[in-house]
């Protein structure tokens, strides 16, 4: 990581800000989200069922390395 990613990373949570880790019921928050930033800049949007079959996809296949997590940032709840 670098050092300016540290730094807002620390700053974030100096701020209040909070980031967990959610499963499938969490999809509709974060779905919600997304549509709203890829509306706002002009980017391709996905149908939530694609990014349910990513996820569904990886936690059926333990045999690969990479990890897939669905992470929300709050801040003040």
């Amino acid at each position: 990581m670098k050092p300016k990613t540290r730094y807002n990373i620390r700053l974030a949570q100096r701020r209040g800000v909070t980031v967990r880790s959610v499963g499938m019921e969490g999809i509709d928050i974060w779905y919600e989200l997304y549509t709203e930033t890829a509306t706002r800049n002009h980017l391709l949007l996905n149908d939530v069922k694609y990014f349910r079959a990513v996820l569904d996809a990886r936690a059926e296949n333990s045999s690969s390395p990479a990890s897939v997590n669905l992470l929300i940032a709050e801040y003040e709840g």
